[in-house]
């Protein structure tokens, strides 16, 4: 088996997590044993630690586990995040380290991950009776009387609906940065049709996807002039239109209670299809969940806000908060801010592999989108989103240094150029 077929199925399961996270994890070993027996003439001498992220990682889980003997309240689903990430990540970069894969591989491997999900979007639309069977594989935790009571929105590949919607804009994303490199209309069909999947899974999506959309689409058009500048105008203006047209009563019926439904398409949408949550009991979360004395919020309890009566919220950044406080949350920012130093001087240095400046740019923007997505769930340094930042973020640097530790530091903080070479 090639690389890129190793890589594919190692990504697959990070991302994904089919069945259980023991599983990922399993099959992680699985790849580090394997690989070493197949390098054993050099032993773990390949092996390369990224310190940064080692140390950072080792020091989250320790200060959750700190703050639980502290409150003598030991919390398993924190402590068990936090130890299953810091373990996640010694076993993805020694794998990473003895596979070597390059970024054209990884680029064919996402091609392949990002396009399965959005496909079984749309599968679950043809075949509703997917749903249930599928959700129950890839980890939805909650009732399944939930995915009857909304049948118009669809999991995919995901464990929730907000995890679902952030990886059908991270394929759109990745698709259109396909097509700035490599202008094929097989891209933007692809990231057309990613978009096209959040009518089907969250109203969050479908904004946040035709706003990035919408972003790309001006940056695409700047590059031209004339005609073509004209036709480009037009085109995208036509698939904006349809757009709205497609997802503004979805959002409007779902959303306005006064408006007991509505159809697009074809489609009749209720108040309750896309749930009775709005923007306001998520702001009223915010306001409950926030009642905590300063020194949880600086050093952070340990434990979840929704094991509390009374604090159950859905923002992620709270969530952080509570488990590891705002010191936590720093070393969190720390982590990503690291990643995007390291991304952006891996563009500047190697400006003429389109691969590496894809993968770079990715990397970047996806950062962005998982900040985004985190205010209405739990997505950085999450399950399956952090792995594959991870992933993608050791295959970047793989070319630039063996010590990326260190050496991706040595640089000043460059100003993110609006143009991608």
């Amino acid at each position: 088996m090639n690389i890129t077929n190793l890589l594919t199925i190692l990504v697959f399961f990070n991302y994904y997590n089919p069945l259980s996270v023991s599983l990922t994890l399993i099959v992680n070993v699985f790849f580090f044993i394997g690989l070493s027996i197949i390098n054993a003439k050099e032993g773990l001498r390949r092996v390369r630690l990224n310190q940064t992220v080692l140390i950072i990682s080792f020091v989250l889980c320790l200060w959750a586990l700190l703050l639980m003997i502290t409150n003598w309240n030991f919390n398993v689903y924190v402590f068990g995040k936090y130890f299953r990430t810091l373990i996640s990540s010694i076993l993805l970069m020694m794998v990473i380290s003895l596979l070597k894969p390059n970024a054209s591989q990884l680029i064919k491997a996402l091609s392949f991950i990002f396009l399965l999900h959005v496909v079984f979007v749309f599968l679950q639309v043809l075949f509703p009776q997917l749903d249930v069977p599928m959700a129950q594989i890839f980890g939805f935790n909650r009732k399944t009387e939930i995915i009857s009571s909304m049948s118009i929105r669809k999991l995919g590949l995901s464990s929730s609906y907000d995890t679902a919607a952030l990886i059908s804009i991270a394929s759109m994303i990745f698709f259109f940065l396909r097509y700035l490199i490599r202008p094929k209309i097989i891209f933007i069909l692809l990231s057309l049709l990613s978009l096209a999947s959040t009518v089907r899974i969250s109203r969050t999506g479908m904004v946040i996807g035709v706003l990035i959309f919408g972003i790309f689409a001006i940056y695409f058009i700047r590059k031209f002039k004339g005609r073509k500048r004209i036709a480009l105008m037009s085109l995208f203006g036509v698939g904006m239109l349809l757009a709205v047209y497609l997802m503004l009563p979805i959002i409007a019926a779902s959303t306005v209670s006064l408006l007991l439904e509505s159809q697009s398409d074809g489609m009749v949408v209720s108040n309750d299809d896309y749930s009775t949550g709005s923007t306001l009991s998520l702001l009223n979360s915010l306001y409950d969940a926030m009642q905590i004395s300063w020194q949880g919020f600086v050093f952070g309890l340990g434990i979840d806000p929704n094991n509390l009566v009374g604090r159950h919220t859905d923002i992620g950044y709270i969530k952080i908060v509570y488990h590891v406080g705002l010191i936590g949350s720093i070393l969190l920012f720390y982590l990503h801010f690291y990643f995007y130093r390291a991304s952006v001087k891996v563009k500047r240095i190697y400006h003429k592999d389109l691969s590496l400046v894809l993968l770079s740019n990715f990397v970047v923007l996806y950062m962005v989108l998982l900040g985004i997505m985190n205010v209405k769930s739990l997505e950085i340094y999450s399950r399956g989103a952090y792995e594959l930042l991870l992933i993608s973020f050791l295959i970047l640097v793989g070319p630039v240094s063996k010590e990326t530790s260190t050496e991706l530091l040595k640089f000043k903080p460059q100003r993110f150029s609006s143009k991608w070479e």
